[in-house]
């Protein structure tokens, strides 16, 4: 199993985004940034889930989407 590890301006983003759906919704908010992280816990599985990021065409750094959101991991 692999270990999944945020970067801290990774959680920065992911704070941001949260107190941007949470001027609407705290709930929808919460959900969002639980959904982040169960998406992510994914890859301690399934590291090659996501596709590689076109950008970039190294097969180490990839993609999986959460909502309308890229998180991309390496």
């Amino acid at each position: 199993m692999m270990d999944v590890i945020w970067v801290p301006s990774a959680l920065s983003d992911l704070n941001k985004i949260k107190e941007y759906i949470a001027r609407d919704s705290i709930h929808y908010a919460s959900k969002f940034v639980d959904g982040a992280f169960d998406a992510t816990e994914r890859l301690t599985v399934f590291p090659k889930t996501g596709r590689i990021v076109p950008e970039y065409q190294n097969p180490n750094i990839r993609e999986i989407s959460h909502g309308s959101y890229r998180i991309i991991y390496e």
